[in-house]
Formats: structure tokens, C-alpha cells, sequence
């Protein structure tokens, strides 16, 4: 088997592997190239970084048949669904890395794969659902991976299922390679989704809660009333969250507090967790 080895200062990267699918079937050539063009546009449409700071060129879509052929490396960044919290922000990163891709002489490519959130699963039907969800996960990628014939992958790794199931896809695709006898293996690199601080309780909010404390500690419930006060002093996520809603449901069960108390207090939390701007997200 050739030895894949690093290239001479700009010096291409090729793979050298007989089978080319981009070469031999000119099917794959002539779709695939308008993906590529599309990535980097948006890339530098979207990017402000890009805009700012430096030129990049969008590719003519001969240059991209050129690497095609030749057997640059096709690289497939991979990236979780924009409905669960932690892949929310995965597209400008996607296209940052799209850029990097190309800049290094590798052809990008960019694929999305359904990620199940824990937290939206937990208490109903959908945890059922969760855990076989990374098997999912994997056949999705191990699919995508092996049907568009991608060399490496830049994995966008979020919550803890999905990364699991990205190496479970690409470790099926790259046993399937040396079960072939295909010259190339798999290679794939993983970089954390955005993990950023959770939110933070309204201060009227907290005012509420610190009497819902006080009336339990009144009650002679002063167990409860300490739950809550050390409840708050963590950040607030979806977590803390059910923590919450654990002990309003013991307020209002021994009177402290309403059902419309309970409801109120646990809205005002769920709409202060998750900033619509990215800056608060729980993961």
C-alpha cells in the first residue's frame, strides 16, 4: 500500500490510489463541482471574517473538475441538524473550514446529519427515541460518506451521542476500504461545536424565587427552600432547568405556591436559557 506522506512545500496533495470515481465516471464530475462552487460562494457571502480581513476567489468550476481528477483530497466537513442547540451555529463554522479546505489544495464538501437533543427527548416519547438515534447517526454518515467516495472528514462534534456515532460511521466506511483492498484509509479530524456559558435567571425571576424559598422555609419546609436557593446558584441550562421544575412541583404540592406560580416561574426560565443570538445556548 503507498505511503500517503506529507507533500513538499507547495507541492499538491494527492491521494495516490488507483480507483478515482471523479476521473473514471464522468457522472460524478459533472455533478458535484456546483456544491463545491456553492460552499465557498456562501462562504465568502456570508463570512464577514473573510470580507474583512482578507480576498479569497472563488474557485471557476474547471479548477474544481482540475483537483478532481488529479485525486486532491475530497473533504467532507460534517456537520449536526440546526434544531438541536448545540449544532446551531455549525454553519459559519462550516464555512470557515470550507475555505481552509480549499485554500490547502483539498476539495470541500459539507453535509448535515440528524442529531436527537437529550434534553428536548427527556420526560416524553422521544427518549425512546434517543439513544437509537446514534445508530441512525452512523448509518447516515457511514452512507454519505462511502456514496460520494470522500477521502477525510472535519467533524463538527456536539452533543455527546454524536460523536459516537460520526467514528462508528467513518471506522464502518474505512473497515469497508480495507475490506476492498481500496489504497486509501479514512481520515478524519473532530473540532468542538460552539460550547458556550448558559444563561442567567431574570432578576425578577430570581426575586420570586428567593420568596417561593422563603415561604417554604416559613412553612416549616426549609429543606425545600434550601433546594431552591442552591439550585440557583448554578447557570442556568435545560438541566437546571428540570431541576427547577422538580421543586416548584413540590411548592405547589404543599401550597407555597399556585399551579399559575409554577407555570410563570418555569416559562420565565425556559425563555431566559437559550439566547436567540447564539451567546447563551445549552448543550
Amino acid at each position: 500500500m503507498p505511503q500517503h506522506t506529507a507533500p513538499q512545500k507547495n507541492e499538491p496533495v494527492i491521494i495516490r490510489e488507483q480507483a478515482n470515481p471523479y476521473r473514471d465516471c464522468i457522472q460524478g464530475l459533472a455533478n458535484q463541482p456546483i456544491t463545491v462552487v456553492r460552499l465557498l460562494r456562501d462562504a465568502v457571502n456570508e463570512n464577514p471574517v473573510v470580507a474583512r480581513d482578507r480576498t479569497f476567489n472563488v474557485p471557476e468550476i474547471h479548477d474544481i473538475v482540475g483537483r478532481l481528477v488529479e485525486n486532491r483530497p475530497r473533504v467532507a466537513i460534517i456537520a449536526g441538524a440546526p434544531d438541536h442547540p448545540a449544532h446551531l451555529l455549525d454553519r459559519p463554522q462550516a464555512l470557515m473550514a470550507a475555505i481552509r479546505i480549499w485554500e490547502q489544495g483539498g476539495v470541500p464538501f459539507l453535509f448535515h446529519v440528524p442529531v436527537i437533543c437529550d434534553g428536548t427527548a427527556q420526560n416524553n416519547i422521544g427518549q425512546s427515541y434517543s439513544l437509537v438515534s446514534r445508530n441512525n447517526t452512523a448509518a447516515a454518515v457511514n452512507i454519505t460518506f462511502e456514496g460520494h467516495s470522500y477521502h477525510a472528514a472535519y467533524v463538527i462534534a456536539g452533543c455527546d451521542k454524536s460523536p459516537a456515532a460520526v467514528v462508528a460511521g467513518l471506522a464502518a466506511a474505512d473497515l469497508a476500504r480495507a475490506h476492498r483492498g481500496d489504497q486509501a484509509p479514512v481520515w478524519a479530524v473532530f473540532a468542538p461545536s460552539h460550547v458556550l456559558k448558559g444563561g442567567e435567571i431574570p432578576d425578577g425571576t430570581r426575586r420570586l424565587l428567593n420568596k417561593i424559598a422563603d415561604d417554604a422555609d416559613h412553612a416549616g419546609h426549609d429543606d425545600l427552600g434550601g433546594d431552591i436557593r442552591e439550585n440557583m446558584r448554578y447557570i442556568l441550562q435545560c438541566t437546571s432547568d428540570e431541576a427547577f421544575a422538580g421543586l416548584l412541583e413540590r411548592a405547589r404540592l404543599i401550597g407555597v405556591i399556585d399551579s399559575a406560580t409554577e407555570r410563570r416561574v418555569l416559562d420565565e426560565l425556559a425563555a431566559a436559557t437559550c439566547d436567540l443570538e447564539g451567546r447563551h445556548l445549552c448543550v
